[in-house]
């Protein structure tokens, strides 16, 4: 029974008894039964929209949707259309009447979908879950959802819209998960209702906002904890290029030096599999990897249950107790990553993030347990129940039913775990694209986001993500911080420009809190894109200092204005990035000039809290330059160098540290650094080899971006996520490129080792191999995206290389 606002008069005069709220949406599906098919993850057949006698919940009908997965998993999605304006000054809720039975396992809820429509751009549409969901099956279960309009209004202010942006609900939708091949799902559904709230739906929905009574415990020495590091492994290409753990380490352990990464971050998790300890072993040896190059790492253990619920609750609780008590005093462990992701949904609050974490808690006093926030939902559920609030927020979209993005969206979700009782926060910035979807970052837009985290107090920061998986060779293509070769892309390359800015910084940020709304500061700025300023302004209050953040949001422009101070006797600005101060005129404000998505970071304190802050930057600048360095004199010492080269002076780079000479201590390490590589170049036949794989390694990055461009035109992304089997069937050229673009890769790191291990001048042959290789790679590649000849290569020569890398296994 489908109706629009215009004649809900009669609706409320005919079925809806008495009630103080308007309804805009009911049906008890007496005579009529409007649900519809709309989309699903996999490949499912319909069996049955109709509706049924059995079981109602009330009355003598109800809906009965029937289906069964044909292939694939995940979701499916059944619509209920609906077409209501949303008025700004009301909020509304979903309710309904829902039973499910299966073959298999899995959930049911309910979704609504909406229209945003911001002034002066194109309708923008989104999807949210209304009400909650269910897994207990043959039982009948009245889901009451969350405040929509609040919701909407929220959604608005995070994409930078007005809070009274005009929108409307275009459908409600009943949703299952966890469906898998094979399984039979039925779903019944009674008494739906799209509605305003009312003062019952007030006081439960405040009881949702806090629905634990749970307060974390304290973790001084994660939550002091500043991580510098990336989403990735060290195992980076070695399931899909199929070389050997130890060699693959190396190389990516290499490149994390010269980024200075300390942490990593294992996306992907722990098969949950109680009662076998193969998974259990598998993080002991991935914890003893990290520990060799001297990393610290969240490992994803996810033994809580969360993504399989067909798991007895008693075996994931024996699971994180084995699990726990065997590697809680690993030094490499940081803080275990118990669940990506969250939905911001009660039941998983309860049952699955504050159960997991009290269980983890109970076992480890050292190490809490943590997860990511992939929506403002989540972010304002979560964060007054975690110690670290990681925040993955990937604002740029690039499909064309979505916005562009907006870059500057991550600071209105740092401030919004700040209100719900967040106590730290770790940034998770987009530093990945996938073709087709989310839009690569350009430098000035990575650099935006990481200073508005900075600018609302994030002090630790993990980019998503390390390696990239092209589309010719995946189906999908994901662009990140390095690609298949191991060269660095545009944002590998910011990353590492950032690192001795970002990573000094975010100690600072440990006894300062964002403040919201205050009188210190002001600053003023022309406009930029629909009237707003262009520079952002953001005060963190300490108690001996504030820190002062400017950021330009323009992220194509470089961007000029004025910083204007209340007076405050005893203080003074000082600039931490120059670190010296800043001089500001008598009356008058304090110029400020960015280069595009660029910031500037100040001090207002005294000359103590200065030194201070000048004294930490210092000492974490040594420390970004030692990792470098622990990575050249890995290599250096595998190629023969002896280590008095450096040792000593490391050690007294060291003293020189602790005594507070910071200056003599970088400029010592610098001094090493450049005494080491010089002995690296010297080391007899080895110059010629490094030369010869940098040079075959840009031929092949170019190679492989010129074919990822050509897979994204030729088959649009619907028709080619997944599908290379099916790509390569369509063009039968496109196969032996693939291949052996993948085998050069192979080839590429295990020479890369060979360097790395002292091997490279016995293979020299080798390296003039792939060097002619790649050019005739990309030679090829240049033909094949425009004609589409067959692979003219020298298989010989290809043949002869993959001899040689052979006894590199």
């Amino acid at each position: 029974m489908r109706t629009s606002v215009a004649s809900v008069v009669f609706i409320l005069m005919a079925t809806v008894t008495a009630s103080a709220e308007e309804v805009y949406y009911q049906n008890d599906f007496e005579t009529q039964c409007d649900v519809v098919y709309w989309a699903s993850a996999a490949k499912v057949q319909v069996d049955e929209i109709g509706l049924s006698t059995e079981s109602p919940a009330g009355g003598q009908r109800c809906a009965r949707i029937a289906f069964h997965v044909v292939s694939g998993g995940g979701w499916c999605y059944f619509k209920i259309p609906l077409e209501v304006k949303l008025d700004p000054a009301k909020t509304y809720v979903v309710e309904a009447m829902v039973k499910y039975e299966t073959t298999g396992g899995g959930r049911v809820g309910f979704g609504h979908s909406w229209q945003h429509m911001p002034p002066g751009q194109a309708e923008v549409q989104g999807n949210g879950a209304s009400a909650g969901t269910c897994s207990e099956p043959r039982k009948w279960h009245h889901l009451v959802g969350k405040e929509l309009g609040a919701a909407f209004r929220e959604s608005s202010e995070m994409a930078g819209w007005t809070a009274a942006c005009p929108g409307r609900f275009d459908a409600l939708y009943v949703h299952t998960e966890g469906n898998r091949e094979g399984d039979r799902v039925t779903v019944w559904l009674d008494d739906v209702k799209f509605r305003e709230t009312n003062a019952e739906d007030q006081a439960r929905l405040a009881k949702q906002r806090r629905p634990v009574d749970y307060t974390p415990p304290p973790y001084p020495a994660v939550e002091d904890a500043c991580p510098w590091g990336c989403c990735g492994s060290l195992e980076g290409h070695a399931g899909r290029l199929g070389l050997p753990r130890e060699a693959e380490a190396a190389v990516v352990a290499r490149q994390w030096a010269d980024f200075g990464y300390d942490t990593s971050l294992r996306p992907g998790g722990m098969v949950m599999a109680p009662g076998n300890p193969k998974p259990e072993d598998a993080l002991g040896q991935f914890l003893d990897l990290n520990q060799s190059y001297g990393l610290r790492v969240l490992p994803s253990t996810y033994l809580t249950g969360f993504y399989d619920r067909k798991v007895p609750r008693d075996q994931c609780e024996a699971a994180i107790t084995r699990v726990v008590t065997r590697y809680r005093n690993h030094p490499a462990l940081l803080a275990w990553w118990m669940i990506d992701e969250p939905m911001a949904n009660v039941d998983d609050c309860e049952n699955q993030w504050v159960w997991g974490k009290q269980r983890f808690e109970a076992l480890d006093r050292q190490h809490p347990a943590l997860g990511a926030f992939c929506v403002a939902d989540a972010v304002a559920m979560y964060s007054q129940y975690t110690q670290v609030s990681l925040i993955d927020c990937y604002p740029l979209l690039g499909r064309p039913d979505k916005p562009a993005g907006d870059a500057a969206t991550v600071a209105r979700w740092c401030e919004l775990s700040w209100r719900r009782g967040g106590r730290r926060i770790w940034a998770v910035p987009q530093a990945f694209g996938e073709l087709g979807n989310w839009r690569i970052p350009t430098r000035a837009e990575l650099r935006l986001m990481c200073f508005q985290y900075l600018s609302r107090g994030a002090s630790g920061f993990i980019p998503y993500y390390y390696s990239a998986a092209p589309a010719w060779l995946t189906g999908y293509g994901h662009n990140g911080l390095v690609d298949l070769y191991g060269a660095p892309t545009h944002m590998g390359a910011e990353m590492q420009a950032l690192a001795d800015t970002l990573m000094p910084l975010c100690p600072l940020l440990a006894p300062v809190r964002w403040q919201g709304e205050q009188a210190l500061a002001r600053v003023a700025c022309e406009p930029g894109a629909g009237g707003k300023p262009v520079l952002d302004l953001s005060v963190l209050s300490g108690p001996q200092h504030d820190l002062i953040v400017v950021c330009n949001l323009d992220a194509t422009t470089a961007r000029q204005g004025a910083l204007s101070l209340s007076p405050a006797p005893g203080r003074k600005l000082y600039d931490l990035r120059a670190l010296k101060p800043v001089q500001i005129p008598a009356g008058s404000s304090v110029p400020v000039s960015l280069r595009a998505g660029d910031a500037a970071v100040l001090l207002w304190g005294n000359d103590k809290s200065f030194a201070a802050a000048q004294a930490t930057i210092r000492s974490r600048r040594v420390q970004l330059t030692r990792r470098q360095l622990d990575g050249l004199t890995r290599e250096a010492a595998a190629n023969g160098i002896p280590p008095r080269l450096w040792d000593d002076a490391v050690t007294q780079s060291a003293a020189l540290a602790r005594r507070g000479d910071y200056a003599a201590s970088l400029a010592l390490l610098a001094q090493t650094q450049t005494r080491v590589a010089a002995a690296l170049r010297d080391v007899p036949g080895r110059q010629p080899c490094q030369d010869r794989l940098d040079r075959a390694r840009e031929a092949l990055s170019r190679a492989s971006r010129a074919l990822e461009v050509w897979v994204l035109q030729r088959w649009p992304e619907r028709e080619r996520s997944g599908k290379v089997s099916q790509m390569r069937a369509d063009e039968p050229h496109l196969g032996p490129y693939v291949d052996t673009l993948t085998e050069l890769a192979r080839c590429e790191h295990l020479l890369q080792y060979a360097l790395l291990a002292g091997q490279a001048p016995a293979h020299e042959a080798a390296y003039a191999d792939l060097e002619a290789l790649a050019t005739q790679a990309e030679t090829g590649v240049a033909g094949f995206v425009t004609t589409q000849p067959p692979l003219t290569i020298a298989q010989d020569q290809l043949k002869r290389l993959t001899a040689a890398v052979a006894d590199l296994k």
